[in-house]
């Protein structure tokens, strides 16, 4: 899962020009680590600590999704800086003055965060629909609107970079710009988002729940600790990660007695070993513990809870880029009359041949003649 990780913030990241970067704020070092994970160069910080407890949550955690506490997300828990660079290259008329032309198909409104020179003020936030960067094609017999909106390169801009030269291509060439726009927004964790641990345990976000609603310890050396994710039992058997129930463990310890554990494949400690330290530290042998439920306040005599800090990382597959919705009057190919694809040309979703044998399967004819034939080529053939 590291390399869809969100990574640990780089000294120089507004100097790197990257199209699209995700860099993770608050990120901790692992309380386990192995002996390859620990030398000079390796992430140290693309992932937290978090208090796991293994156990049904009301539902909420069923398959492979996890709970999230709300006060962990609000003491920055995950918390990941989005970090964008728009690149336009050409030779094209920049400036604002093409709101006052009559060829501009441009909503006036939109070009309000951009300066005279028809680039955007450092400091303002762009939305989706606003224009990021004002042109025309130049073309004195048949000038057009050519403006660019922000669409996914929205949030706050934060510099604006302008470079002039000339194309040599043959002779001498014309004068062309190079503009970098860098915006940059903040993420805080929602529902959808993805998140795993090192051991490939992917889990989406399915509810943030509610600090008071969550079960906690009523005593002993860590009375009053709280879980930050809750995640299902059913993840563990099939799969077989039994090193995450053994990096629980061994994270307990290193918290406990303030030195990291090594991890290293074939020479890490046994768990009785890790179980007869943690026994001389005042806690449980295996980690288990009994709770008190947060929202009746009984205690949870009926099962002990598995709990212990495991690195959990956050991924770049998030809901707000991916969620995408189309109205019948969206745009059409002119040649097909089907809607164009992807996301950022406001394309449809696509129902393939399988689909659609499942859905006739299923018995849902009617949805699937109205997606096939009504909101596709309504024309009567």
């Amino acid at each position: 899962m590291q390399k869809q990780a969100q990574s640990e913030v780089v000294p120089n990241y507004k100097d790197l020009g990257y199209s699209r970067a995700h860099y993770l704020l608050y990120g901790q070092k692992p309380l386990c680590s192995t002996k390859l994970g620990s030398m000079h160069g390796m992430p140290q910080g693309s992932g937290i600590n978090c208090i796991t407890a293994i156990m049904p949550f009301d539902g909420h955690n069923q398959e492979d999704s996890i709970c999230i506490s709300q006060g962990f997300i609000d003491r920055g828990g995950f918390r990941t800086l989005d970090y964008k660079t728009f690149v336009y290259s050409g030779s094209e008329k920049i400036g604002k003055d093409i709101i006052h032309q009559p060829y501009c198909r441009t909503n006036r409104k939109l070009f309000q965060h951009c300066d005279d020179d028809g680039l955007p003020t450092p400091g303002h936030t762009l939305k989706k629909n606003d224009i990021i960067i004002a042109k025309e094609n130049g073309d004195e017999e048949e000038p057009e609107d050519t403006s660019i909106k922000a669409k996914d390169k929205q949030g706050v801009v934060d510099k604006v970079l302008v470079g002039t030269g000339r194309r040599r291509r043959k002779g001498e060439g014309e004068s062309s710009y190079k503009i970098n726009i860098s915006t940059y927004q903040m993420r805080i964790p929602e529902v959808g988002d993805k998140f795993a641990s090192r051991h490939a345990q992917k889990g989406i976000l399915a509810y943030i729940v509610p600090e008071e609603d969550l079960p906690f310890v009523p005593c002993g050396p860590n009375a009053g600790v709280k879980p930050d994710i809750i995640m299902s039992p059913h993840a563990i058997p099939t799969r077989m990660t039994i090193g995450q129930l053994i990096e629980a463990l061994g994270g307990k310890l290193a918290a406990v007695s303030g030195e990291i554990q090594d991890a290293t494949a074939f020479s890490h400690k046994s768990v009785q070993q890790l179980g007869k330290e943690m026994k001389a530290y005042g806690f449980s042998k295996y980690s288990d513990q009994i709770l008190i439920d947060g929202k009746s306040g009984e205690m949870m005599t009926n099962c002990n809870i598995f709990m212990g800090p495991v690195y959990y990382q956050r991924l770049r597959h998030m809901v707000s880029d991916k969620l995408h919705a189309r109205l019948p009057g969206g745009p059409r190919s002119v040649l097909t009359r089907q809607p164009p694809p992807g996301k950022n040309s406001n394309g449809g979703h696509r129902l393939g041949v399988s689909k659609s044998f499942t859905s006739f399967t299923l018995f849902t004819s009617l949805p699937l003649l109205t997606f096939i034939f009504r909101k596709w080529n309504p024309l009567p053939l």
